[in-house]
Order: structure tokens, then sequence, then C-alpha cells
């Protein structure tokens, strides 16, 4: 698929959706869509994009067809058919992040050095402030904000 083609898909989806309200713009993936298509569109002549590209615009073409809004299983079929795919690939080859998973890792880590630090001096401090799960959960909101502001983000109703 020509990025031409993939451009004119992308503005009928942005002509038919923008005026929709919230709920409908979570229900088929609104931002992760705009975001999936822009990052695919700066790939040339890239054999494995190509793939992707045409996934895109069958997702969009599937959009413009569907009575809109749709159910809930409905949205996540659409979700991991077209856009989930889309998005792994651009993860490998372009630094995108899924929208809430960076967030858990980095929580989770914080968790993990909170309780390290808390076993091994727990005879020496009377009491112990979770400062590692602050810290990284304070890192983790800045870099999914810092992703979204980028536009390099994707998820589940975004």
């Amino acid at each position: 698929m020509s990025n031409e083609t993939l451009k004119e898909k992308l503005e009928e989806f942005i002509n038919l959706f923008e005026s929709e309200t919230e709920e409908i713009k979570k229900q088929i993936h609104y931002n992760s869509t705009l975001n999936i298509t822009n990052q695919l569109l700066k790939f040339h002549n890239n054999k494995e994009s190509e793939k992707y590209k045409t996934l895109m615009a069958d997702y969009i073409d599937e959009l413009k067809v569907t009575d809109l809004p749709t159910g809930k299983k409905t949205s996540l079929d659409f979700y991991g058919k077209y856009v989930l795919k889309s998005g792994q690939f651009l993860t490998t080859e372009r630094d995108f992040r899924n929208n809430n998973g960076n967030l858990i890792k980095y929580v989770g880590f914080g968790i993990v050095l909170d309780f390290l630090v808390y076993y091994f001096l727990n005879s020496k401090l009377p009491f112990y402030l979770p400062i590692f799960t602050l810290i990284f959960t304070i890192l983790g909101f800045r870099k999914k904000k810092k992703m979204i502001t980028d536009k390099k983000s994707f998820g589940i109703g975004f």
C-alpha cells in the first residue's frame, strides 16, 4: 500500500471521527489509530511495514461500515486484530510504547526495591518509607506523559 493511499484513509478517519464524543473515540481507539498511522507513514519502501499499513487501512474501512457506538467486545476485537498488531510492530521498530504497560513496570520495580531495602534494613530502621515506589511511580508518570506528548503511544481506549 502506498503512503498516499494511507494518508487519504487517515484524512477520511479524521473527518469522520474528530467531532464524535469521547466515548466513541475511546471505543475506536482514536488517538492510538492516529499515532500508529502517522508513524507508519514515516516508513518508506519497507516491505514489512506494508503489511501494517494495509492492516490500518482495513481498520479504517471496517470502522466506516460499523454502527457506532460498538460494544466493548467489538471494540476489543478490533483492537486485537488491527491496532495491537500494528502497535507491537512499531514497538520494536520505532520506540513505541503501550500506554498502560510502562507505568505498571515502573511501580512494580519500585515495590521490589522497597521490599529488598526493608528486608535488609529492618533491624536497623524503626520504620521505612517506600521511597523507591514513590520515585519510580513519578518516573513512570513522566515517561507516560512524554510518550503521549511525542505521539508514540497506543493502548486500549486511547
